[in-house]
């Protein structure tokens, strides 16, 4: 598949802008990381996403719906997916828009109300709400 998949291990601003244009999926396979903006940039450019449960995927997007959230250090499920995708072309495309509009909820006005929610949830004493809970 050399001729249809390019890896780009690092780019600039605007390059990885144009490698965003130009891709079909966006495969992150980390394992381990934070939560990771690009997976919502990519998104956002409208990349269907294959990443692992050790990323934001599990907290961004609905498997199956958005993209595929996969185990760790499984290679195979990777090709799996990559696979998928080049023979289920269709479906990507519905997933790209999912994925776009997934992306657009995530505002900064939303990320500052859900701040606020844990700070005063943890002010007011109802700690039990802010276990395990993500602020974003």
């Amino acid at each position: 598949m050399e001729d249809r998949v390019v890896v780009r291990p690092s780019e600039s601003a605007a390059g990885l802008l144009d490698a965003y244009r130009s891709a079909d999926l966006f495969v992150f396979p980390s394992l381990a990381e934070g939560f990771g903006h690009v997976l919502l940039e990519a998104m956002a450019a409208g990349l269907p996403i294959v990443s692992t449960t050790r990323t934001a995927a599990p907290d961004l997007i609905r498997d199956g719906e958005e993209g595929f959230v996969i185990p760790p250090a499984k290679p195979e499920a990777i090709a799996e997916r990559i696979e998928w995708a080049a023979t289920h072309r269709g479906r990507l495309a519905e997933m790209s828009a999912e994925a776009a509009a997934t992306a657009r909820s995530f505002t900064w006005e939303r990320f500052r109300r859900q701040v606020a929610d844990v700070v005063r949830d943890i002010v007011e004493g109802r700690t039990e709400k802010v276990v395990g809970q993500s602020a974003v």
